[in-house]
């Protein structure tokens, strides 16, 4: 009786183990994280890795080289008062700020590129239209880098009404944090802004790029 006992319940350990061992996945977000499942103004979404190790990027955000200038490496430069999050901070930040309606996820590249792909739950308030993003690129390869910050300046004080408009909409009392597409001039201008506007503001350091990279579509 006492084998019988014993070997019952070696068979549901087995068991235990092989089911376990069945849904673990191999690529985890961080240890003991192998997803996470978060409601999105009620769309079910999971966040998860890519589980084929051989896997590798096909989109844009695969390049390593691009024409610098424009695209030239940039420094990081902290902002007093603006805090600055990872990759996997913002996966915590949707499974619970977001989740919980007590944060915003602020998309400043253009509307193209947000329609295009997005962190889930991100709403756009784009620093750049098309038109006038082409513009800068066309600047700074045509008439040196001054000329094409002195359009940026110009574009963005005639935009800053548009800015401010979708500004009012944000609720204060949350939470934002701002990512751009590699975590540079653009999120930096739109934390300022909504800095001096009086919201606790936070930006992603490597932009949508690093988010890219970490998570699956």
């Amino acid at each position: 009786m006492k084998t019988d006992k014993f070997s019952l319940a070696g068979k549901l350990l087995f068991l235990s183990l092989l089911v376990l061992r069945l849904s673990a996945i191999e690529v985890n977000i961080k240890e003991g994280l192998p997803f996470v499942d978060v409601d999105i103004n009620g769309e079910a979404v999971r966040i998860e890795r890519i589980q084929d190790t051989s896997n590798k990027l096909k989109n844009s955000y695969t390049k390593t080289s691009r024409p610098a200038p424009p695209f030239s490496i940039q420094p990081f430069q902290p902002i007093k008062g603006i805090g600055t999050v990872t990759e996997l901070d913002v996966i915590d930040f949707i499974s619970k700020e977001l989740s919980e309606n007590r944060g915003l996820l602020v998309d400043a590249r253009m509307p193209k590129w947000h329609q295009v792909g997005t962190i889930p739950g991100a709403i756009n308030i784009p620093l750049f239209l098309y038109e006038e993003h082409a513009l800068i690129g066309k600047t700074y390869k045509q008439e040196g880098k001054e000329k094409a910050i002195d359009i940026a300046i110009d574009i963005v004080e005639k935009g800053l009404k548009r800015i401010l408009n979708e500004a009012k909409k944000l609720d204060r009392d949350k939470l934002i944090v701002v990512f751009c597409a590699r975590g540079g001039m653009r999120s930096q201008t739109m934390a300022v802004i909504l800095r001096l506007l009086g919201f606790n503001v936070k930006r992603l350091i490597g932009g949508f790029k690093a988010y890219k990279h970490a998570v699956k579509d």
